[in-house]
């Protein structure tokens, strides 16, 4: 597993990024890959479906501040002091095969950090919350239910979700270190504990991952034909065709 750990970037840097890893991936062409990543400003990233409304609707400190619409579906986030990681992985290694599975196995590990740290961190039970339909209208993530939630002390602390191609799949999400905009909803980690660094953070994650795996993790680069990629994906991200496409 190549881990790559980049610096905090423009959110559609950050998405075509994602994307490229994606493609190199399902082409066979690129390793399983871990990345690490923030955001140069605070963004708020909008599901895949989302309606584009519900941006420019926000009143108070968020409104007007940087977005983009990820390919991945769920609800809006607000990322500023966070984790953010992906893990892009090509089908033949899924865990018994299963993108759900592989779902869980990774919210499975989020928890096992947190709770290494003194966290109470638990998993929302499958079958607990409402379907995504039902929910689609609630615009932050961290309002939405859905099965295998991170919870801390009955609230989302974290949030993730799935681009899935029928070779490989990539999974993205958000661990909350602290809260920087109070309009946006769920916990953080410095409710509950003294601050944690972001690189300490995300080697316990991958510590946690390996085994989960049954892989090593070996920090990596970027090749350049990934990047190459990554640069006309993110022009589309900054596209307004792409952003009030919903």
């Amino acid at each position: 597993m190549r881990v790559l750990l980049d610096p905090k970037l423009e959110g559609a840097v950050n998405m075509g990024r994602d994307e490229a890893l994606l493609e190199f991936v399902r082409r066979g062409r690129s390793p399983m890959t871990l990345r690490f990543y923030g955001w140069a400003a605070p963004t708020i990233s909008l599901g895949a479906s989302q309606g584009y409304r519900g941006y420019t609707d926000l009143t108070g400190a968020v409104a007007g501040l940087s977005v983009v619409r990820r390919r991945t579906g769920g609800g809006a986030i607000l990322h500023d002091a966070e984790l953010t990681y992906s893990l892009t992985i090509h089908k033949r290694d899924y865990p018994q095969g299963s993108p759900a599975e592989f779902y869980r196995l990774l919210q499975e590990a989020i928890v096992e950090t947190l709770c290494e740290l003194g966290l109470p961190a638990v998993l929302r039970a499958r079958g607990e919350a409402p379907g995504p339909i039902a929910q689609r209208d609630i615009f932050w993530c961290f309002n939405r239910k859905y099965d295998y939630d991170i919870m801390v002390a009955g609230q989302k602390m974290g949030g993730s979700a799935q681009r899935r191609l029928p070779d490989a799949l990539l999974q993205h999400g958000s661990i909350m270190l602290r809260r920087t905009f109070e309009q946006h909803p769920g916990t953080t980690m410095d409710a509950f504990m003294a601050p944690v660094s972001v690189d300490d953070l995300a080697r316990r994650f991958m510590r946690q991952i390996e085994p989960r795996l049954a892989v090593a993790a070996e920090p990596g680069s970027w090749r350049d034909e990934e990047l190459a990629l990554a640069e006309p994906l993110a022009t589309e991200h900054r596209s307004m065709e792409w952003l009030t496409s919903r």
